[in-house]
């Protein structure tokens, strides 16, 4: 079995991939440049993963709340600035997370919590990068990081 993060990241690549305008443009954690034929593109990563301090940890359960960054990346066009492209996938991405906010049951809630776009010149082309972080909320075993409890 998988860690619960990479868990999360799947079910919401799964739930992404070929359902917004970058198709199956897709990614886990890429690391690589964009080249223009790339775009857009979706990368999906989680950075931060606290555990709740005060949580009763009696029973052994763990209550995780887990960054998920959902970066949105379009191709900017030489005349214009890329935001309202950049909105328009925001709105896919948020819309199909939003449909289904617990990842076909895989945790108990996922939900927005910041977005901010950007120019990217450090591609092959320049790119408008939206960052979009969304919370989720989920519980481990203490001694099995690899199963979802709710």
């Amino acid at each position: 079995m998988a860690h619960a993060r990479e868990q999360v990241r799947l079910a919401v690549y799964n739930l992404l991939n070929g359902e917004t305008a970058a198709g199956s443009n897709v990614h886990r954690e890429r690391v690589y440049k964009f080249a223009k034929d790339d775009l857009p593109a979706i990368t999906i990563s989680t950075p931060l993963d606290e555990i709740a301090e005060d949580f009763d940890t009696t029973g052994g359960v763990l209550l995780h709340a887990l960054n998920l960054v959902v970066e949105a990346r379009v191709e900017a066009a030489s005349n214009a600035f890329p935001e309202n492209d950049l909105d328009d996938l925001c709105a896919e991405i948020e819309a199909l997370i939003g449909g289904d906010p617990t990842l076909s049951s895989l945790v108990q809630w996922v939900r927005p919590s910041s977005a901010e776009t950007d120019l990217d010149g450090e591609q092959e082309t320049v790119v408008g990068l939206a960052t979009m972080v969304f919370r989720v909320q989920y519980e481990t075993p203490a001694d099995d990081p690899e199963t979802i409890s709710g």
